[in-house]
């Protein structure tokens, strides 16, 4: 139980610490928490009301702010009088530093000239789980950890788009109490770039909109904010004010108040300090307490985040930075120098006999509706089906043989709502096809490409309409020589000595609609969190993955967009078993 709760812990721990929430539960009227308080009640003081216009931002520009973070987690079974009670507990320092105009190269490869946010987040955690059983007597479990992340935003200075956000980041168990567990080495490390489409218009956040652009507030401005939202075909509206004037920690403020109610299940109250001398915010606060009452359970659960900024802790850089939101930058639609061609069930091989690849996709697809009689029938109810996802890998056998296998999804549109029980069950076909080479020095090698195994019709369906895909896709080999480009996938695809080929009894390699999926377990779960950015998500793609599994060991993985050629992400990961065994494993 204790290892369960614990995940949960680190899960809403780290996505509140780390990724800046946007929102808050509702506040309790009778806590005693008051937002015009910090520590000891000495940031705050009260002035007169005063008009604020926010800097623009010069490169150099370095902005140390003091972070904490406190959470509560309580829960009561009325029934059985058990309780159990979570705190945790994180301080440490936010450093923020901006520089420009410089050079980065989007998803495409192609160079912008762009500027960078960078940010290290240093945290100190201490997470404390009290149980109470009935009858039983239990010790409080307590951890003692690190959180480090490091980040960096890199946007275009026309129209400010952004391009690449890059993660650099550490989760580290220095001591556990009332747990048997080694923790020697307990660290989880991700490193990631998440390349944005950047022709997806993305708005900026609600308080840059008021304050950016060299916008004055004053006391007592206010207004209302709609945010659609396309898919619920729902406008959410926000409010906001500018509610009063401090002084904080020497600057003197107006404050943002921003606050929205999205069906009384959750509410946002987010208070932000602006002032005419430094060019981002000095303070950031949120304050939630939402509680709950069940027939059987009543709990509550308490946050609150500080971020302050230090005393004398802006340094001014040197020139503007030339942001120009309303210029526009020249974007590529799709990769100038890959290799797209037309399709039918799958995408192309393109030059597979200069790629890494001994079995191509489009010969597996070949040799699948060639020998497969199930498949055949299937698609006499399915005439017209795509193969919706594939993985490839490699397997020695033996001293002589070696093993390339395709295991491929081949799936329909789910059909009419109305013929959905039909449909669905039998609405994908699974099958696998290997090309085994046998070396034989004398008589030379023999191969032989057949069908492995099928599992025959299955629960699925295409994701994706044929009709609504790209009408060219980017060509297997050609998905290799995209990242082959990127130095360190390069470094970790051919890490042999005198290696020119990826080494497909290491790796893995998929082809998939509908989607990124890149979780698998607690450690995907863990490194969403850490990371604090989504990563960039498309529809068609080509995934590789390098190293052991996510939770165990090193790992390297790369996505391509399909349709484009877009680099979408680059990932590494290192993480022990022990780690996701302490935070995720077992009752």
């Amino acid at each position: 139980m204790k290892s369960a709760a614990l995940a949960i812990v680190v899960v809403l721990l780290m996505a509140n610490v780390i990724m800046y929430p946007y929102w808050t539960a509702q506040q309790d009227n009778d806590d005693d928490w008051n937002p015009d308080d910090g520590p000891n009640g000495e940031d705050i003081v009260s002035i007169d009301a005063i008009s604020v216009t926010v800097p623009p931002v010069r490169s150099g520009d370095i902005l140390l702010y003091d972070y904490e973070f406190l959470a509560e987690i309580y829960s009561l079974n009325t029934t059985s009088g058990n309780w159990s009670i979570i705190k945790l507990e994180a301080n440490g320092q936010l450093l923020e530093q901006l520089n420009g105009p410089l050079s980065q190269k989007d998803g495409y490869l192609v160079t912008h000239e762009s500027w960078q946010l960078h940010t290290e987040l240093s945290l100190t955690v201490k997470i404390t789980i009290e149980e109470h059983n009935e009858g039983e007597d239990s010790e409080p479990l307590i951890v003692n950890g690190r959180i480090q992340v490091d980040r960096d935003r890199f946007a275009t200075l026309k129209g400010d788009v952004a391009i690449l956000n890059s993660v650099d980041g550490l989760l580290a168990v220095d001591e556990v109490s009332g747990l048997e567990i080694p923790i020697s080495n307990l660290e989880f490390g991700v490193k990631n770039k998440g390349y944005m489409d950047p022709l997806v218009e993305v708005d900026r956040p609600l308080e840059e909109q008021l304050y950016g652009d060299g916008n004055t507030l004053t006391e007592g401005d206010n207004g209302t904010y709609g945010e659609e939202n396309p898919d619920w075909n729902y406008t959410q509206w926000y409010n906001w004010s500018m509610d009063r004037s401090d002084r904080v920690r020497g600057y003197d403020c107006a404050r943002l108040n921003i606050s929205l109610d999205f069906f009384g299940f959750m509410t946002l109250d987010k208070l932000i300090w602006l002032s005419s001398s430094v060019p981002r915010p000095v303070k950031i606060m949120y304050y939630s307490y939402t509680g709950w009452t069940d027939p059987n359970e009543t709990g509550y659960i308490l946050l609150s985040t500080s971020q302050t900024l230090t005393k004398d802790g802006y340094t001014k850089g040197g020139a503007e930075i030339p942001i120009n939101r309303q210029a526009k930058e020249n974007f590529v639609d799709r990769s100038l120098t890959a290799d797209f061609r037309e399709w039918e069930i799958a995408p192309q091989d393109g030059s597979i006999s200069s790629s890494s690849f001994d079995l191509g996709l489009e010969e597996a697809v070949e040799v699948a509706l060639a020998e497969s009689s199930g498949l055949n029938d299937w698609m006499e109810t399915h005439p017209s089906p795509l193969v919706s996802e594939a993985s490839y890998w490699a397997n020695q056998t033996d001293l002589r043989t070696m093993e390339y296998t395709w295991n491929i999804t081949f799936a329909d549109e789910m059909g009419e709502w109305d013929d959905w029980e039909v449909w669905y069950p039998t609405n994908a076909y699974q099958v696998n096809v290997t090309k085994q080479v046998i070396t034989r020095p004398a008589l030379g090698d023999l191969v032989e490409t057949f069908i492995a195994s099928e599992r025959g019709p299955w629960y699925g369906y295409a994701p994706i309409p044929e009709n609504d895909m790209a009408d060219q896709l980017l060509t297997l080999a050609s998905s290799e020589d995209i990242w082959a480009n990127v130095q360190e996938i390069a470094d970790a695809a051919y890490s042999g000595f005198g290696q020119d080929e990826v080494d497909f009894t290491d790796a893995w390699y998929s082809y998939s609609t509908g989607g990124l999926d890149v979780a698998g377990g607690f450690g995907m779960e863990l490194l969403d969190t850490l990371a604090g950015i989504s990563i960039p998500n498309t529809r068609v793609s080509y995934i590789m993955q390098f190293g052991n599994v996510w939770e165990g060991a090193d790992t390297t993985a790369v996505a391509v967009d399909a349709e484009t050629g877009r680099m979408v992400y680059i990932m590494q990961v290192e993480g022990p078993q022990g780690l996701a065994l302490l935070f995720g494993a077992g009752d």
